[in-house]
């Protein structure tokens, strides 16, 4: 298995150092495509279908994708010319006073081609009609590369209902390496990261040069400090005809078609989101009668795509559209171009093969994180999956861990804390608003010689409750005394804090009985080491004053000797 970030067709990827363990891409993935280890979150490139859920959901942006500003300035440095194809959502995510001059703002950065992908919206649409009539079956729209990276990934079932057809993107830069010669850099924009994944596809390899998102074309315009409304308007080199604008809307493939949604009825089918792309699939595979299927990933079509991260609310965005292809004060006519080949094929040898496990090695994952008996099974989504048993299944195909599980982590911290209170070597007591006992440990029990039969009384009974209620009334973070306990023949240094949201108090004893009597018998020490100096001295006075004359001034240097220690020793 090939780690992240080590294929060419790695599209999307993990930032770790952002990446903090909310399992939120995990969630968000309609196919799973998450790995999570050592609590990171790494995107499994092999099962990935780009769809760009996970970047759009990150809360801490840790999820990114493919950069290619770079690639794209170099190009534009470079002796070979450059020509852009922009995807027809532009006009969406713009106001259109902003889309008719985007082309002069994309010949002011360097581009010498600029080129809609809609140019070839009808044609593709025609090429889909054409191949379910000849094919005789139901037919599900080839133009998103999240949906036939899906289909090809984890319906391979419905390869055969895959219209083989080129996507508008592939047509238009077969046409302009056709029309201007293989010498020229191709770059696409547009509001999809995974036609990034497209454009690097073996059928597509020798076509891109670079792909950008929308957004990542703003990130260009900011180096150029580019100011849209100082710019005049301009039309593109190849333009799309008025119904193939809207082509990046949902029924979009309906109306560069030219046909009238009330003649298909039943017969033209539209499905946007993952949802109802699983259940058009399901519904091809049974229905008898055959249909074409306008299938876009993400929710609304492409004008809600995961690389224009606008803030526009989608239905300004699809009014954007509109009055783009109402406008008529500035006519942009589409240039005529020959009927060009369109036929593809598509990747039988991706399906994701779904490992089988059997179910007592299914069980014994769900033991192993509490969940043995039906009843603990949450199905809480938590870990990002839809079940406990998905889970557990993920935790024995390497995709995710044990720990995922909030509600074991929870019993199991749980258990940690229990421990670490019954371990500890202070007595410990927990009282609730009422002073009534909740919970002791093993040193309280010893230490007041009670036992868990006392769970549920007044602390009052074991001891007086004064400096339990002292610490309410006084509203401190904490409270502390040192109390000796008669009773029980202890001398405690007693904490006291509150557990607010619980409403509980909890109180620590720490015994420091032979502290103390330490501390007094070295006291005791003291007094008597002070009275047999005492006693000293003032023999040595007396025996110096019978020898006065024998010990001259000795007695002196005795009695400095004598009054250092007794100062020692009171220090």
């Amino acid at each position: 298995m090939i780690s992240e970030k080590e294929s060419s067709l790695q599209i999307v990827y993990t930032n770790k150092a952002k990446c903090l363990d909310c399992n939120r891409c995990v969630r968000v993935c309609p196919v799973k495509a998450i790995r999570i280890k050592n609590s990171q979150a790494f995107v499994d490139w092999e099962k990935c279908i780009v769809c760009g859920n996970c970047v759009n959901e990150c809360p801490q942006s840790a999820k990114t994708y493919r950069n290619d500003i770079f690639t794209v300035q170099e190009l534009l440095k470079s002796d070979k010319p450059t020509a852009v194809i922009v995807a027809p959502a532009y006009a969406a995510i713009m106001e259109p006073w902003q889309s008719v001059r985007l082309a002069s703002v994309l010949r002011y950065i360097g581009f010498k081609y600029i080129a809609e992908a809609a140019s070839f919206a009808s044609d593709v649409a025609y090429a889909t009609l054409e191949y379910h009539k000849e094919s005789k079956s139901s037919v599900i729209t080839s133009s998103c590369p999240a949906v036939v990276s899906y289909v090809e990934k984890y319906q391979p079932h419905a390869i055969g209902n895959l219209a083989k057809v080129k996507s508008p993107m592939v047509a238009t830069a077969e046409y302009l390496k056709n029309h201007l010669g293989n010498n020229w850099n191709i770059v696409f924009i547009g509001p999809c990261i995974a036609k990034k994944y497209e454009s690097v596809r073996i059928e597509n390899r020798n076509l891109f040069d670079a792909v950008l998102t929308f957004d990542e074309m703003y990130d260009l315009f900011n180096e150029f400090s580019i100011e849209q409304a100082r710019f005049e308007e301009s039309s593109f080199d190849l333009t799309a005809g008025d119904n193939e604008k809207l082509f990046p809307a949902l029924s979009g493939f309906l109306k560069a078609a030219n046909m009238k949604t009330e003649s298909f009825s039943n017969e033209f089918l539209s499905a946007d989101g993952i949802e109802e792309i699983k259940n058009i699939i399901d519904y091809v595979a049974e229905t008898q009668k055959p249909v074409i299927v306008e299938a876009l990933f993400c929710k609304h079509g492409c004008i809600n795509g995961p690389g224009c991260s606008t803030k526009t609310n989608i239905y300004q965005r699809k009014n954007n559209l509109i009055n783009y292809f109402n406008k008529k004060e500035f006519e942009l006519n589409s240039v005529e171009h020959e009927k060009p080949e369109l036929r593809t094929i598509f990747n039988n040898n991706l399906s994701i093969k779904q490992p089988i496990y059997t179910e007592d090695e299914i069980l014994n994952v769900l033991e192993k994180i509490g969940k043995s008996n039906p009843e603990d099974r949450l199905d809480c989504t938590s870990c990002g999956y839809d079940s406990c048993r998905d889970k557990a299944i993920a935790v024995l195909s390497g995709m995710a861990e044990p720990e995922m599980c909030v509600s074991f982590i929870r019993k199991r911290s749980e258990t940690k804390a229990d421990k670490i209170l019954q371990q500890s070597p202070n007595g410990i007591v927990i009282v609730d608003d009422n002073y009534n006992i909740i919970a002791m440990n093993q040193a309280f029990r010893k230490m007041f010689m009670c036992s868990n039969s006392n769970i549920g009384k007044p602390i009052s009974m074991i001891m007086d409750p004064e400096p339990f209620i002292k610490f309410n009334s006084a509203e401190n973070d904490k409270f502390e005394i040192t109390k000796k306990y008669d009773n029980f023949n202890i001398i405690c240094h007693h904490i006291i804090y509150s557990l607010k949201e619980e409403k509980k108090l909890v109180g620590v004893f720490v015994n420091i009985t032979n502290v103390i009597s330490n501390k007094e018998k070295i006291d005791s020490l003291k007094k008597e080491t002070i009275l047999k100096a005492t006693e000293l001295l003032d023999h040595q006075i007396i025996m110096s004053q019978r020898i006065a004359k024998l010990l001259g001034d000795s007695t002196a240097q005795s009695e400095e000797l004598i009054n250092n220690l007794l100062k020692l020793t009171n220090d």
